[in-house]
């Protein structure tokens, strides 16, 4: 662990406490009114979610919470993963939580035990490259998840299926009208995970076991947005998680012990010189992430050597506003080191990445957004230029041109296994796109629809060599194209339905793309009863079928369907109670090749606010 990146971290998010008694209200400089995300600002949508929409208590799993989302295909066994319109791997998408980037550059992207789904208030998503505004990580999108702003504290317990326990408490630290808000929140899990499966496909029934984990999470955070000077906002994480992982139901006696730790620890500022006008501001984020791994094969008595890998990132922006104009220049700075038994070598890593982005201001209902980003990874240069509008009638309409790289990983460059052969003359991979749409806000009902094409350059794959090792090569190019529709009806039965349809294929050979399945949909409906103390809600989420690789060949798995209920009670305005039953027709489904996902599975929670 690098101590001089502790020690910074430490400095600012002492610098910016004592600072929190000057403190008036916040200065836009912005000249419109667009959606924000990880403190960048983009012509493109962005698509909110909020815990009613995906459950995060309920759905303990994060493949389940994620896999109602329009677009995104999620699973943790067999390769964990996100894959947002079929782009396969967590290393082509940004996951941010309160503005502090996730991933490494390993090879894994994200660790989802960096997430806190116990404490989220929303997640947005951006969909197509976003490299020019977020950097190499963004080749396909961005997830940002937002932690809820407590303003009480807040309790609860809850008991599942498998033996699955949860328990949160959290706090604010400051009274509610300090200028400073600051809030602390503990989380334990556990589950013993045995659970019974089916697998259609291979005519299996049988009990998977040894899936016992135990997760906690201490989070710290706080923030000041209320300063015509001087804004701040910090987040840190300590994170713990031990238990066993299953095999493949191929491989049963093949598991492994899960014994990880990580902190993660974010400082965000901006200050304005001139707070009477907000003509200008300087802004400044830094992030540290450290994670300790060690895996244990009972089955043979193997233990390979513990894996550590810290990351620091710091960025560094000036926007300047000219009129209802503004420019921001950035540079972006990634620094990442890894140690594991499977590289030969301790192998450090350093991105710098600095571009500029612009928003200019067409006429009242037009705007239009230039952005560009250069890398020192090969000297990449990346376009984006987008644009929106707004009719007569508020119909919000865009057109956007992006492109997104991602550099080949640590694992892909150097990897050193039985039998995998890195290949360390990969090239980074390249991605253009075009997203064209339209959405409006009726007052009781919501639509949205984007529609797509992607082509992607140099695409990294493993394939078989002829010792039957895997390696990775780019293959030419690969093309998805498809089209989202978004629609919400608001009134006494609110109803939500998410349509997503994906064609993604290996431009030279035909072949699919792993984990695309070519439709999605989501069906959600919600109704309160009795002056809206009780609620109950359906929700149905269906895939078709999609293919997944293994050995060089493709299996196609599914199509599946799960159906979920959630009920609400409301006590009081300090207790509430809350049940969901998932899948609870039983349906078998199997999210990665010979890794057979739970079924029904029964939840009650009972939360408390003081």
């Amino acid at each position: 662990m690098d101590l001089r990146a502790v020690a910074l971290i430490l400095f600012q998010t002492f610098c910016l406490s004592a600072y929190a008694d000057t403190l008036l209200k916040a200065t836009d400089i912005s000249g419109s009114v667009l959606d924000d995300v990880g403190s960048r600002r983009m012509v493109q949508p962005v698509e909110s979610f909020t815990p009613e929409d995906f459950h995060p208590v309920d759905r303990t799993n994060l493949p389940d919470l994620l896999n109602v989302l329009p677009g995104i295909q999620s699973r943790t066994q067999g390769g964990p993963t996100i894959s947002l319109r079929g782009s396969q791997s967590s290393a082509r998408m940004l996951v941010l939580e309160n503005g502090v980037p996730l991933n490494f550059a390993d090879g894994t992207g994200f660790n989802p035990l960096y997430l806190t789904p116990e404490n989220i208030g929303a997640v947005n998503v951006v969909k197509g490259p976003s490299s020019a505004l977020f950097g190499h990580d963004a080749a396909a999108g961005v997830i940002e998840f937002q932690t809820e702003k407590l303003k009480t504290q807040k309790a609860f317990l809850s008991y599942g299926s498998f033996n699955t326990t949860q328990a949160f408490a959290g706090t604010p630290l400051t009274k509610k009208e300090s200028p400073t808000q600051a809030q602390l929140t503990v989380y334990q899990s556990h589950t013993d995970g045995n659970y019974p499966f089916t697998i259609p496909r291979l005519g299996l029934t049988d009990t998977r076991s040894h899936n016992d984990i135990e997760t906690v999470h201490m989070s710290l955070e706080a923030r000041n947005e209320l300063d015509q000077n001087f804004q701040w906002n910090t987040f840190n994480l300590f994170t713990r998680q031990i238990g066993s992982t299953p095999a493949p139901v191929t491989f049963p006696s093949f598991i492994n012990s899960v014994n990880t730790w990580g902190l993660l620890s974010g400082v965000n500022f901006k200050y304005f010189p001139d707070s009477s006008s907000g003509e200008w501001a300087v802004g400044s984020r830094t992030t540290y992430k450290y994670l300790w791994q060690d895996y244990v094969s009972p089955a043979n008595g193997f233990a390979e050597q513990p894996s550590e890998i810290w990351g620091v990132r710091q960025g560094l922006s000036i926007t300047k506003k000219f009129g209802v104009h503004s420019l921001e220049i950035f540079d972006d700075f990634d620094g990442e080191k890894f140690s594991a038994s499977y590289l030969a070598s301790q192998q450090t890593i350093s991105l710098n990445e600095f571009g500029a982005s612009g928003f200019i201001a067409l006429n009242d209902q037009q705007s239009l957004q230039p952005a560009i980003r250069i890398s020192n990874e090969g000297g990449s240069v990346l376009p984006t230029i987008g644009l929106i509008g707004l009719t007569n009638d508020q119909w919000k309409y865009f057109a956007v041109y992006s492109q997104g790289y991602r550099p080949p990983s640590i694992t892909d460059l150097y990897a050193v296994f039985s039998n995998y052969v890195a290949n360390p003359s990969l090239l980074p991979e390249t991605t253009d796109e075009l997203d064209l749409g339209f959405e409006k806000d009726f007052q009781n009902f919501f639509v949205h629809f984007d529609a797509f094409a992607r082509d992607t350059s140099n695409l990294i794959q493993d394939v078989q060599n002829a010792s039957n090792q895997t390696t990775p090569i780019n293959i030419n190019r690969a093309r998805a194209t498809g089209f989202e529709i978004s629609a919400e009806h608001k009134s006494y039965v609110k109803t939500r339905v998410d349509l997503s349809y994906l064609n993604n294929r290996n431009v030279d050979t035909g072949d699919p793309i792993p984990l695309s399945p070519d439709m999605q949909l989501v069906v959600s409906i919600k109704k309160d009863f009795f002056a809206e103390k009780l609620s109950a809600q359906i929700q149905d989420t269906f895939w078709s079928t999609y293919d997944d690789e293994s050995g060089g060949s493709f299996t196609g798995l599914g199509p599946w369907n799960t159906t979920d209920l959630f009920a609400s009670y409301a006590f009081n305005s300090s207790i509430r109670a809350q049940a969901s039953i998932l899948n609870i027709f039983n349906q078998p489904r199997e999210l990665a090749l010979n890794y057979p996902e739970p079924q029904r599975s029964l939840n009650v929670t009972l939360f408390g606010y003081f």
